[in-house]
């Protein structure tokens, strides 16, 4: 937590800012190199769950609190492909974050969180020909369907995949 320590009583500025930290979740292993972190709602559950993005170990880790409090690794789900950059949760469909979507230079992928099966199957694929070249992706309701859409940049074409 970021907060700014009170001034000594002879100073004229304000206080020192510190930093305290409240609590530490670990990746799944020694070797692991998070490179993002999710929150998504589990449920009635006052605290979410967390999605950590292994780069290293090239899986999706899901962490969740025990009974004492303390955060602990639940599930790691392999990654088909491993060159994701960022992790961020999404409200797809129903309103509410349901949904974890990966980004990278070369590619963007979407697990969606319902059911009791969760698995990242490669359904499609692109990769640029220009050389150094790479998608932008957003993902917004541009139907005007009240559904999140997939709208990704690549070249000089914006391509849109509305959700059914």
């Amino acid at each position: 937590m970021l907060e700014r320590e009170a001034p000594l009583p002879t100073a004229t500025g304000l206080g020192a800012w510190t930093l305290t930290v409240k609590e530490q979740i670990n990746g799944a292993g020694s070797n692991s190199r998070l490179a993002g972190a999710a929150a998504v709602s589990n449920g009635t559950n006052a605290i979410p769950s967390l999605f950590l993005l292994d780069v290293e170990r090239k899986v999706l880790t899901l962490c969740e609190r025990d009974s004492a409090g303390v955060w602990q690794v639940v599930r790691n789900i392999p990654l088909p492909v491993s060159d994701f950059t960022s992790l961020h949760s999404l409200p797809l469909g129903a309103g509410k974050t349901n949904t974890v979507a990966f980004l990278g230079l070369n590619g963007v992928a979407c697990l969606p969180l319902d059911g009791q099966v969760w698995d990242l199957t490669e359904l499609d694929s692109y990769e640029t020909p220009i050389k150094d070249g790479h998608p932008e992706a957003a993902v917004a309701d541009v139907t005007g369907d009240g559904k999140n859409d997939l709208i990704i940049l690549v070249h000089d074409r914006i391509l849109l995949y509305p959700q059914e």
